[in-house]
């Protein structure tokens, strides 16, 4: 036989049996939600156990969630419980219990379910049996069996939880002790989750299972960008440079600020770590070339100051030849001087005046370019929404192993 087989136990959803009135009276009640809460606590605590290789607690766990919702999926996987308890310990009412319940399943299951593997352990079972109770009618009485032993199991939805009872030591649940009755002190802890004690009360010659939930510590996220930017987590904005607290998980991080690109990244976040995320965020090319076109209307307008310079020069060169004419008269060579200075000043007032033109026209394109560069913040297409903890109402109660 394999070592693990399917089996597959739902329960009804809390909500339908929050909408269910009265049932009608050919058809059985309906468990309310206490004693359902139970069954689903103790058939998780049978399933963990199961899956853990201890079939005694599974036995005692299943036991007590079909004696509280009676169902043939539950009988199936109290059967399987049996079954591999048999082996470990031979125990022949073990054997004689699992073929009861098989045959209790198939009387209910008719049809599907798994119907094929109830017949086919009951058949493998059924010879063994057999032969086990002719061997027992002609044996000595066995001594009677031991009270049933007093203990407390702690069990946990959260995976990598460790529990410890009373002053124990810190162990992976499933833990499953035998104790002395009453009250007892439990201590849970886990990675990412905020640690909690738990009161459990241990009932004399019962097993008592406990269920430890806690509460996930928030992951947080430091975002390094510049001051002016606009920074949004799942579209909610945050605050630049400092930590806030967030679900664990994936998330989508946006950066936008004027003249640069926008920043995505997804991120995921751990539960109880700081993420520090540097948003570096490129210029657009709008903004490289207003940039360059600014470089452009200053080198221009320096070239507008050296044209003026030079018909300052070329004035003040004219104005020296004028006062030379009144000290001493002109030359021939002192006129063709001075209708050359009058023609450079002429020409670089002309050049300064369209280099300014072209100057202030550059530097006004450019602050327009770089004024109006404002990219839109990307829109998330979707929303990113809490997950309840496994204590949510409506969860079901499923297991297979």
């Amino acid at each position: 036989m394999t070592r693990r087989r399917g089996i597959v136990v739902a329960v009804l959803l809390w909500g339908a049996l929050a909408a269910a009135d009265e049932p009608p009276a050919s058809e059985p009640a309906v468990p309310d939600k206490i004693v359902l809460e139970e069954a689903r606590v103790y058939f998780d605590a049978g399933r963990q156990a199961y899956e853990s290789g201890d079939y005694t607690t599974a036995i005692r766990s299943f036991e007590h969630a079909f004696e509280k919702v009676p169902r043939p999926e539950i009988a199936f996987s109290l059967a399987q419980a049996y079954r591999k308890q048999y082996i470990v310990d031979s125990d022949v009412a073990k054997l004689k219990r699992a073929a009861e319940l098989y045959r209790r399943y198939l009387d209910e299951v008719p049809n599907g379910g798994r119907r094929e593997d109830a017949v086919q352990n009951l058949g493998e079972l059924q010879p063994q049996l057999l032969r086990l109770e002719a061997l027992k009618a002609a044996a000595t009485p066995p001594p009677a069996p031991p009270p049933p032993p007093t203990q407390l199991m702690v069990m946990s939805p959260i995976a990598g939880i460790h529990v410890a009872i009373d002053d124990g030591t810190l162990v992976a649940a499933p833990i499953t002790k035998e104790v002395a009755a009453g009250p007892h002190r439990i201590h849970a802890e886990a990675d990412g989750y905020v640690s909690t004690e738990v009161d459990g009360l241990a009932v004399e010659g019962r097993l008592v299972v406990i269920e430890a939930t806690l509460r996930e510590r928030p992951a947080l996220l430091t975002v390094d960008a510049d001051a002016s930017a606009d920074v949004n987590l799942d579209g909610r904005p945050i605050d630049v440079g400092a930590p806030i607290a967030t679900l664990a998980g994936r998330h989508v991080l946006t950066v936008g600020e004027r003249g640069h690109n926008p920043w995505v990244r997804e991120v995921a976040l751990e539960r109880g770590r700081l993420t520090h995320v540097r948003a570096e965020l490129e210029s657009t090319g709008q903004r490289k070339l207003a940039k360059v076109i600014l470089g452009v209307s200053a080198a221009v307008l320096a070239g507008a100051a050296t044209t003026t310079t030079l018909a300052f020069i070329a004035q003040g060169n004219a104005q020296d030849l004028l006062k030379k004419k009144g000290a001493s008269g002109w030359s021939s060579s002192d006129l063709a001087e001075y209708d050359s200075q009058r023609s450079r000043r002429d020409t670089f007032v002309l050049t300064s005046g369209i280099l300014y033109g072209a100057a202030a026209l550059a530097a006004v394109t450019g602050l327009l370019l770089y004024v109006a560069d404002t990219p839109a913040t990307p829109r998330l297409g979707r929303e990113i929404l809490p997950v309840l903890g496994p204590g949510e109402v409506g969860a079901s109660l499923t297991g297979q192993f």
